[in-house]
């Protein structure tokens, strides 16, 4: 019996200590898994944050490049305006101030005109060059009527 009291003592205490090992390995798995758990979701915060970060500087740099072109299409728009304004008070004061002269007045040398007119001026380059255009025309049109012509011969022949 002491025997069986012996056997029963080691085999009691021998259950005892796994299940306590498996109790303390199963609380050390918990605890590491909490302490992965918050790890993860620090990372994923910061992550969040970093992201949030990278979007709004995005946004801010393209808010940045619209205020750019902005300015410089108003910069050109002005400098338009001052240039045209510029032009017409300068041309404005020219006739104003009595510049303005005529084309005889500034001539000087052997420039001589003569006045034409349409009865005097016989066939140029010009005239020439629209009457062949004419004539091409005329030929094209000739072509054409052939063509319709010989299409409708052959489609009342292929009928009957």
């Amino acid at each position: 019996m002491k025997n069986k009291i012996v056997i029963v003592s080691i085999i009691f205490l021998l259950i005892v200590s796994i299940f306590g090992l498996s109790y303390a390995t199963t609380n050390d798995i918990k605890e590491d898994v909490t302490e992965i758990k918050a790890a993860a979701e620090e990372t994923g915060e910061e992550i969040k944050d970093k992201a949030e970060d990278a979007g709004n500087a995005v946004m801010n740099k393209a808010e940045d490049a619209g205020d750019a072109v902005m300015n410089k299409a108003e910069d050109a728009g002005d400098a338009v305006k001052n240039t045209t304004e510029n032009i017409t008070n300068s041309t404005e004061n020219a006739i104003d101030s009595g510049e303005n002269r005529t084309t005889t007045e500034n001539l000087t040398g052997s420039y001589n005109t003569s006045r034409t007119n349409a009865d005097s001026v016989t066939a140029t380059a010009s005239n020439n060059a629209t009457m062949w255009m004419w004539i091409m025309l005329a030929v094209v049109a000739v072509l054409i009527i052939a063509l319709v012509w010989y299409y409708a011969a052959n489609t009342s022949k292929s009928r009957h």
